[in-house]
């Protein structure tokens, strides 16, 4: 099973690069960016490999995927590090 970690880098599906990832909650996924910080939720995962996220989309639709609950915003927005992860099982978000 493929795994997702804090410090990985994020390309949109283009290869351009988004950010990377900066925390991993129960529903979402944080990706830091140069003027924003943004949660994403599992679907929009195309392929974990080698350090490297590829979402499903081009960097101007991350917002499709913005979690329900934690959106696009700051930092302070994700879970708490007790309720937070470094590591998640793709297919464990959300669950």
């Amino acid at each position: 099973m493929k795994r997702l970690q804090t410090g990985y880098r994020v390309e949109d599906i283009r290869g351009r690069t988004v950010g990377n990832v900066s925390a991993i909650g129960e529903c979402c996924f944080q990706v830091a960016r140069p003027m924003e910080t943004i949660s994403l939720v599992q679907e929009s995962i195309f392929d974990v490999q080698d350090r490297l996220v590829t979402l499903v989309c081009d960097d101007g639709q991350c917002l499709r995927y913005a979690c329900p609950i934690h959106g696009s915003s700051s930092a302070d927005a994700m879970p708490s590090h007790s309720s937070a992860s470094e590591t998640a099982d793709i297919g464990q978000l959300g669950r």
